[in-house]
């Protein structure tokens, strides 16, 4: 937006002071018109409508977005006090729309509320106007004359984004999609970040534009499964523990429902978590030397986020019991002759072989891979739904013995299990 200063008689301001070059950027055609950095647009009744500041301006896809009409649709929810929108970067569209959110009194922040909202802006806006990211705080920062201070969220953003895109690395070949884990130095365990980098994955995987989704791990392990570590701390707040087991669950459940093919590609450790990873896959390609297992009964522990459900769907039911309950390990090539992988390969094949099937999964018609799919999907019946919470609710039953506490101190000792 622009002021013809000539035509404005009640515009007195003609410059910054002691800045001539500012003055100059902003009073252009020999001064004439002062530009604004507002941006707003005008409709065919000659109304004027303010979207926002021209720097606050979100490129998304291509598309130019105004915060101030995504926090106009936010703040009608009734659970958000304050909200503003600002754009943070994207490694596939450019930059993301990102709510920060303040709840009224009495609301409690999660991510059901968090896709609650995601859900509400959908329906009211235009779908590449939805938040994709939801950060829930205490306040806004705010200038002494109550402006929000956009530039201070941006910085947090970047702090929190820092650490997630160190746990999840993406990137995008057309119609293929790789995600690799990257905590090589716990063997990929599974913690909040990694959880929220697994999100992330699938929301870019469920944009439409993927046909295949290949998940590898950093180092040479594919994943041990979740953070011990953070599973104990989490022990003194059960309804954490549960939050967090239930987000896993929540991942594997959409990875495993989705129209596109997920390819997990094994090397190392597949274990416990992990291995309910590799479950919840379509087609899962394994080194021969790959050590896979649920492990869970190793420490005294149990699967969580599907395993138990998943394991008896994918093997014959004897070996998936002896496998759950002894908390052994197969090899690649002992898990591919069971069934429990789809393919191993000698080691130095591996990633030549991961390649030969993304691209042939890639030629597949985007709508027959969707309909196989709804084919040979699990049931999704009440029943089997109740299997999944009935593994959940008997974890975090189970969570509170003593010698479950017993099995996560071992693992940190670096102590074999042993509970006779």
């Amino acid at each position: 937006m622009a002021i013809d200063v000539p035509a404005s008689p009640l515009y007195w301001f003609r410059g910054y002071y002691q800045d001539p070059e500012r003055t100059a950027e902003r009073f252009r055609y020999g001064g004439r018109y002062y530009l604004t950095a507002d941006a707003a647009s005008i409709d065919e009744q000659g109304i004027l409508h303010f979207a926002s500041r021209a720097d606050d301006v979100i490129t998304s896809a291509g598309y130019r977005i105004g915060p101030f009409e995504v926090e106009s649709a936010l703040i009608a929810h009734d659970a958000v006090a304050e909200v503003a929108v600002i754009g943070t970067p994207d490694e596939l569209r450019g930059e993301a729309v990102t709510a920060f959110v303040v709840v009224a009194p009495g609301v409690e922040p999660d991510e059901e509320l968090a896709a609650a909202l995601q859900l509400f802006v959908k329906s009211r806006l235009a779908k590449h106007l939805y938040p994709r990211h939801i950060v829930f705080t205490k306040e806004l920062p705010r200038t002494p004359s109550g402006k929000i201070r956009r530039t201070v969220l941006t910085e947090d953003w970047r702090d929190r984004d820092a650490e997630r895109a160190s746990a999840v690395s993406l990137s995008r070949e057309g119609d293929l999609l790789r995600a690799v884990l990257n905590r090589p130095q716990s063997h990929n365990a599974i913690d909040r970040e990694v959880i929220e980098g697994l999100e992330r994955m699938l929301a870019e995987a469920e944009s439409g534009e993927a046909k295949v989704l290949m998940i590898r791990g950093e180092g040479g392990s594919f994943c041990s499964g979740a953070d011990l570590a953070e599973v104990k701390r989490l022990l003194e707040r059960p309804e954490g523990l549960r939050e967090f087991m239930a987000r896993l669950r929540a991942v594997f459940d959409r990875l495993e429902a989705a129209p596109w093919v997920s390819l997990a590609v094994v090397e190392g450790f597949a274990l416990a978590g992990g291995c309910e990873l590799l479950l919840a896959c379509d087609v899962v390609l394994a080194a021969e030397s790959a050590q896979i297992g649920d492990r869970h009964a190793e420490y005294a522990l149990a699967p969580a986020a599907g395993g138990s459900v998943r394991m008896l769907e994918a093997l014959p039911r004897a070996r998936a019991r002896h496998l759950l309950l002894s908390g052994e390990m197969l090899s690649g090539r002992e898990a591919a002759a069971a069934g429990l992988v789809s393919l191993a390969v000698p080691d130095e094949r591996l990633d030549a072989e991961a390649e030969r099937i993304a691209e042939r999964l890639r030629s597949r018609g985007r709508g027959s891979i969707a309909t196989i799919k709804l084919m040979i999907g699990p049931e999704t019946d009440a029943h089997r739904r109740s299997q999944l919470d009935r593994e959940l609710e008997l974890f975090i039953e189970h969570a509170g013995s003593e010698e479950f506490r017993a099995g996560l101190d071992a693992f940190g000792q670096g102590k074999p299990g042993s509970f006779a």
